[in-house]
């Protein structure tokens, strides 16, 4: 194996995803850790991220000390937002070289194969990225708190947020809204509370129950999501106004977005080519300008 090794970091509020390659892109390992969430905590994620980079390349029979050998291509949630990724700093991570850009980037590099193309991350938060003639356009992916409209994480609080209205009598309960006040025992101060330190990836834990409730025709259910499937048409058609030629929709939310996205906008909808670790791993090895 050569001295020289690239890795690729995908890392949001729900894990983080560590892919190690040689120059000749054999495997060496990978691994997968917890939240590296920079934009909420900055000095858990570079801990979670070290810790998942000793982890992948122990896959690989390799120790922690090879972390020296190695050029780091990060897509990490947050890093669209200049201060965010001064604050993170990642040139006091221990590799040999690190280059860092927003994970949406990263994704939309995958996707694409590192070719021209648009993608919406749909997952615990939300981000839209257009790649056109060499110029990359990003929006969304402002925070759980301010947007990521339609995330998971939103999902899971309008259905939260729901919950206690009917528990308040002050608007019709459903299905889902039962399953959800069972979840805390039927508590609506144990919701408050729950909600008081929750982070955005544990808000993101009931959108399933909203997916599947809607599937079965919860009249709230399907409340929630109307507005938020309009939103993400919206951003498609963006998007695809922006010069993508086609569009990819990934996370975890994303299968079932494409299911319920309208018909005009079907046709432009394709399976992504490789995931963010490979267009992380595409930031170190092509040199990408993407900002």
């Amino acid at each position: 194996m050569g001295t020289d090794l690239f890795l690729g970091v995908d890392g949001g509020g729900t894990r983080c995803r560590v892919r190690i390659r040689t120059r000749d892109a054999a495997l060496v390992g990978e691994a997968v850790g917890g939240s590296a969430n920079i934009f909420t905590d900055p000095v858990a994620a570079r801990a979670t991220i070290i810790e998942t980079v000793a982890a992948a390349l122990a896959a690989g029979g390799l120790g922690p000390e090879r972390m020296a050998d190695c050029s780091a291509g990060l897509g990490l949630a947050g890093a669209n937002l200049a201060e965010v990724a001064a604050r993170f700093d990642p040139s006091t991570l221990p590799f040999r070289r690190t280059v860092l850009r927003s994970d949406a980037i990263a994704a939309c590099l995958g996707a694409h194969g590192g070719g021209d193309g648009g993608i919406a991350i749909l997952g615990t938060g939300s981000a839209y990225v257009a790649r056109a003639q060499g110029r990359d356009v990003i929006f969304g992916g402002w925070g759980f708190v301010v947007s990521d409209v339609g995330s998971g994480a939103d999902i899971g609080r309008a259905a939260l947020s729901a919950a206690l209205l009917a528990a308040d009598e002050l608007a019709p309960t459903s299905p889902l809204l039962a399953a959800v006040l069972k979840a805390f025992e039927d508590s609506p101060a144990a919701i408050a509370r729950f909600s008081g330190g929750a982070r955005p990836v544990d808000f993101g834990r009931f959108a399933p129950m909203v997916w599947d409730a809607a599937d079965a025709g919860d009249p709230v259910a399907l409340d929630i999501l109307a507005p938020r499937i309009a939103v993400v048409e919206t951003a498609l058609r963006r998007l695809l106004s922006l010069g993508a030629p086609a569009l990819c929709l990934l996370g975890g939310q994303a299968e079932r977005y494409a299911a319920r996205i309208g018909k005009g906008l079907q046709p432009s909808l394709r399976a992504p080519r490789a995931d963010a670790l490979e267009g992380a791993l595409m930031l170190v090895l092509r040199g990408s300008h993407a900002q």
